[in-house]
């Protein structure tokens, strides 16, 4: 049996006069109303001042954290690894932009000039006032959330990410009721404490979170505390990994490393670069895979794609299991237990297969595109010498967190707290694309900040790791 439905009324079915004059009276009072209209895209900052705005605002953290960290596809506004990465041997220029062939060189332009680690120190710097707000946001909320402890991790690791890689005079200003509140520049090592300050608490709000255990450990690796640093990590899991998201959605979400590297051919593999640089593709580890893919943007430097990204989805890692045992690593080499050191180095590398398919979710479908098959890896051999464990340590350091915002921080570290000579761990000599390599070892700040009255220029030094 078919039933019919009622015949439904609509504004169609009623009388125009009575539409009209239902207008009218709903306008004559004030008929500025009929100007006023909601935009539902638009999150106003008295919208957000409700708790039924926190998972708003903790969303908006997590991207704006992603946004300066990682990086996105806008070439006017990459983050902290992509840029780091070219200023160390990671990456290798295959671009035509001045400041980005400048940072490659590492020979930066005066900063009234502007540099490609401006907007980067700006996104920075926004990620850790967000996390921050954010974070207590949800303490006046709900003091307990597990949430907290990743926006007080995410405002720390802002915090590591400014001090591994810019000069060790940073200002951390804020707006507080809508007022600047300029702020004192801070050493490097005051700037890690600070971190540490951050991780401490999200460990007090959440014990069970492994991400601020793990940025504990490298802020005060980073700092000359190997034996805190240990104590720090001890507990994360071989297995453990926290990922900086990634998708095709937007271009702000997008995969850096594929989508300025392989998809827009900005940035190469590097390999040996600058004579001191690593072998990342001639040593054929399986760590590291990748594939020719031509010539990059400027039309004649070859371009080899990192397989770890190979879409504009693909997640980064930010904080891992494998990291805490290379600071366990590198704690036992500095009190002279070479066979504890090789202990830990080794057993992760014996865990490969499994460990880098958690580091990277990507690799397994990837690995197969890349010159060489191999998907184990061999066991290391004492090399007899304090400078050769010292050496190896942080080559492993920079295979298995390679493009992960790790290596600057690792090299200015080497000279700083091993009395390497800058030009025996950095890229030197002819750069390839005509001069020579400079001396920089740092990111300036911004000329931006010479607006805050606190803050003197001269005190930035980026030939100091």
């Amino acid at each position: 049996m078919n039933i019919r439905p009622k015949p439904r009324r609509d504004a169609s079915s009623f009388p125009l006069a009575l539409i009209a004059a239902g207008v009218l009276l709903g306008t004559a009072c004030d008929t500025n109303k009929l100007l006023q209209v909601t935009d539902p895209a638009v999150a106003t900052p008295e919208s957000l001042a409700n708790p039924a705005a926190l998972p708003t605002l903790y969303a908006g953290a997590i991207g704006d954290f992603q946004y300066a960290y990682s990086g996105n596809s806008d070439g006017n506004n990459e983050g902290i690894v992509t840029t780091t990465g070219v200023m160390t041997d990671e990456l290798r220029n295959t671009d035509t932009f001045p400041t980005r062939i400048a940072t490659d060189q590492r020979i930066q332009y005066p900063v009234q000039n502007g540099n490609t680690s401006d907007q980067a120190y700006a996104n920075i710097q926004r990620a850790r006032h967000s996390t921050m707000v954010t974070g207590a946001a949800l303490a006046a909320v709900l003091p307990k959330d597990p949430r907290i402890a990743v926006m007080n991790s995410l405002e720390g690791a802002s915090y590591v990410a400014l001090g591994e890689n810019f000069c060790g005079y940073i200002p951390f200003s804020d707006v507080v009721g809508g007022v600047t509140e300029f702020g004192d520049p801070l050493t490097s090592a005051l700037v890690f404490a600070e971190a540490i300050k951050r991780f401490d608490s999200a460990i007090a709000v959440d014990a069970t979170n492994n991400l601020p255990k793990v940025l504990k450990g490298r802020a005060l690796l980073d700092n000359g505390d190997a034996a805190g640093a240990v104590s720090a990590v001890a507990s994360v899991p071989d297995n453990f990994v926290f990922m900086v998201e990634h998708s095709d959605n937007t271009g702000r979400q997008y995969n850096p490393m594929f989508s300025l590297a392989a998809s827009n051919g900005r940035y190469s593999v590097a390999d040996k670069e600058g004579g001191n640089g690593l072998p990342f593709m001639s040593q054929g580890d399986p760590r590291i895979p990748f594939n020719a893919q031509g010539t990059g943007f400027d039309k004649s430097t070859p371009l080899f794609g990192d397989l770890r990204y190979p879409v504009y989805g693909s997640p980064m890692p930010l904080a891992s299991g494998v990291e805490a045992r290379l600071i366990e690593a590198e704690a036992f080499l500095k009190t002279g237990d070479v066979t504890n050191w090789l202990a830990k180095l080794n057993g992760l590398r014996a865990s490969f297969p499994t460990l880098v398919v958690k580091l990277q979710p990507d690799w397994a479908n990837q690995i197969a595109k890349s010159p060489f098959t191999a998907r184990t890896l061999a066991p290391l051999t004492d090399p007899g010498t304090a400078d050769g464990r010292l050496m190896l340590t942080f080559s492993e350091r920079a295979f298995w967190l390679y493009t992960t915002g790790h290596r600057l921080g690792d090299l200015r570290r080497l000279v700083r707290q091993y009395g390497k000579a800058q030009d025996a761990v950095f890229p030197t000599g002819v750069f390839f694309k005509s001069g020579n390599y400079g001396s920089d070892v740092a990111f300036p700040v911004p000329y931006n900040e010479q607006q805050n009255p606190k803050y003197h220029p001269e005190q930035c030094d980026v030939k100091k790791p």
